[in-house]
């Protein structure tokens, strides 16, 4: 059986650099509504808190008799947990099973993002045969990302397992190896991933991606089933705008919410329009701010809500004079008079991505500390926070078992600020 995984590279960002925050798009939690068995399109949208949405379709070229109602492991496609992922992530998959009737078919899964996007970095497991011997199906797999409907720079491809022989990489082809008596199966367990391939974009700008699942002319007429599954994305929104964003942060004070950001760039830029939630998905504008339009020194802006919710998320959506925006990262502020709490995370529990949101008195210098449930120490970060709502991702937790974990937080006499747990699914 074929498995295609995508895995995401989790880092984290100081708020100076809010625009290029790493997000990852995950069917388990990403897609809006969920993903319905036998659906072959869907959407995510605010993914990672970016204000990138996402449109998913899987098209497939045999259409005389639908190729996945022909699959019997499992109702195809749908979102799954039932297959171990590449790099042992936990994250649920989007699964697509086929049985063409020429090895001539081929399946398309597209998603289009809602903005320009860059370091897009995913895995591809499982481009295999069924054996050394079986040319039953014989995997191809194409990767092309976009710009505007334009072919971009092909993304880099390499093995996970430098000396695997059950596939070779052209340019953006990965192809399970042809010849008789070469490669064979990668089951794309724990301890087999010879037939992953990483996918890595690098600073290439595209607002698409592209894979393109077939077979090779080796491969018999008629193959076998074999499926793929699709994993996280990992990108960075990538700002079209001449701004540099450099603080947005907020507090809840006086029964109000008082929101403040900086810029140290500015060309032409119109206004900002501050948009609020109240589940970090659907968004309604709360004001217009207008902009000082050009400027190269630091430039203070700030408003106010004054009717927050209970539970508050803020986003900046930021015009230029030519109608062109871009979004700031999103932050979460509390408005029950329970800000004293100091420290939460959302979502939580998580599986590939989770956020830190810390309430901070003073501007200072804090060490967050991630602790495995025995009192192993496990990660130690250390971020400079501002008065008032900080928002901190807490990057690779996609890479962590299953289970139980602590989070500390304190400043850098070793006074304790917060203390909250992790529940990794």
């Amino acid at each position: 059986m074929k498995q295609i995984y995508f895995s995401a590279l989790i880092l984290i960002l100081s708020v100076q650099h809010t625009i290029a925050q790493t997000v990852t798009l995950d069917w388990g939690n990403s897609i809006h509504n969920g993903w319905s068995n036998g659906a072959t399109s869907g959407s995510a949208n605010n993914i990672g808190g970016s204000g990138v949405n996402a449109a998913i379709v899987i098209k497939n070229s045999q259409t005389a008799t639908n190729p996945y109602t022909g699959f019997t492991l499992f109702t195809s496609p749908s979102v799954t947990t039932s297959y171990v992922s590449a790099l042992n992530s936990t994250a649920k998959g989007l699964a697509a099973g086929v049985n063409w009737d020429s090895k001539t078919r081929t399946a398309d899964i597209t998603i289009k993002f809602s903005q320009v996007v860059k370091s897009v970095k995913f895995n591809v497991a499982d481009i295999d045969k069924l054996s050394t011997t079986s040319t039953s199906y014989i995997d191809v797999v194409t990767v092309t990302g976009f710009k505007g409907g334009v072919a971009v720079t092909n993304p880099t491809l390499t093995k996970l397992v430098s000396t695997t022989t059950i596939f070779s990489i052209a340019g953006n082809k990965a192809t399970a190896a042809p010849t008789s008596g070469q490669g064979g199966t990668a089951n794309s367990s724990s301890t087999d991933q010879g037939g992953t391939v990483v996918v890595d974009f690098s600073t290439t700008q595209l607002d698409s991606v592209n894979v393109h699942y077939g077979n090779h002319t080796n491969a018999d007429n008629d193959p076998g089933q074999q499926f793929i599954l699709l994993g996280g994305i990992a990108f960075q929104p990538a700002s079209t705008l001449p701004l540099t964003l450099t603080s947005f942060n907020g507090i809840f004070k006086n029964n109000t919410v008082q929101l403040n950001w900086t810029t140290s760039l500015e060309e032409n830029t119109e206004k900002f329009i501050v948009e609020k939630g109240t589940n970090g998905i659907d968004w309604q504008p709360l004001t217009t701010v207008k902009a000082t339009g050009n400027s190269i020194i630091t430039t203070e802006y700030n408003t106010t809500d004054p009717d927050p919710a209970t539970l508050n998320y803020y986003r900046l959506k930021m015009v230029d004079i030519d109608g062109k925006y871009t979004y700031s990262q999103t932050i979460q502020i509390r408005s029950n008079g329970d800000e004293k709490a100091a420290i939460k995370l959302y979502p939580n529990p998580a599986s590939s991505a989770t956020t830190l949101s810390i309430t901070s008195d003073n501007k200072l210098a804090a060490h967050i500390k991630i602790y495995n449930q025995f009192g192993l120490q496990l990660q130690h970060l250390q971020r400079t926070l501002i008065a008032g709502s900080n928002t901190i991702p807490v990057p690779n937790i996609g890479t962590l078992p299953v289970g139980t974990y602590i989070i500390t937080v304190e400043d850098e006499t070793g006074k304790k600020i917060g203390t909250t747990q992790l529940f990794k699914q």
